[in-house]
């Protein structure tokens, strides 16, 4: 059920498979939608990672932007078996 005014969090979660080579020049750009919500821009962290369970941490720096209908953001190289993360907030008009 959408509150206005309730915050909302969005985790784009990125991993690279066992025995692949380091993924260098990773971007991240996803649609967003603009209906219903106010994007936080602060609220962009690069870089995070993912408990055991799959669950996102909001352990990332600050960085990436909003533009237009798209959130982007530019990911460290990633190893393999490893996953970065781009998490955002919007709430909800």
């Amino acid at each position: 059920k959408a509150i206005p005014g309730a915050v909302v969090e969005y985790c784009i979660a990125v991993s690279n498979g066992a025995g692949s080579a380091t993924a260098t020049d990773v971007t991240v750009t996803d649609d967003v939608p603009v209906d219903f919500v106010d994007y936080i821009t602060s609220s962009i962290l690069l870089n995070g990672t993912v408990d055991g369970t799959g669950t996102c941490n909001a352990d990332g720096t600050a960085g990436g932007q909003f533009t237009n209908d798209q959130v982007i953001g530019d990911l460290d190289p990633i190893a393999a078996e490893e996953t970065l993360t781009l998490t955002f907030q919007a709430t909800i008009r």
